[in-house]
């Protein structure tokens, strides 16, 4: 559990997880943001990453495409965020 989006790219590098939940919106770089760096080094281009936000329909649908490997609203609820991770995972071992 990172505290803030520089945090998380650290632990990610450090740590290599099997995949990344994004909240969009994190102190000092948003999730996009975050998201872009990771792709960008070596150690963490190939991690998965799922944008989890409680921003509106209609503000994700505005984001830059593929930014994230999937994205899940909040509102759509953890079990629906766990179906994703599984399915990101799934395919990662495939």
């Amino acid at each position: 559990d990172a505290t803030n989006a520089f945090a998380g790219v650290r632990l990610a590098a450090a740590h290599k997880p099997d995949a990344i939940v994004m909240d969009l919106d994190m102190p000092g770089m948003d999730g996009v943001e975050s998201t872009r760096f990771l792709k960008r080094i070596d150690e963490t281009r190939d991690i998965p990453v799922i944008a989890f936000t409680g921003q509106s329909a209609g503000t994700v649908g505005q984001l830059p495409p593929h930014a994230f490997d999937r994205i899940v609203l909040k509102s759509a609820g953890v079990e629906r965020l766990e179906q994703e991770l599984e399915s990101v995972l799934d395919a990662r071992a495939a």
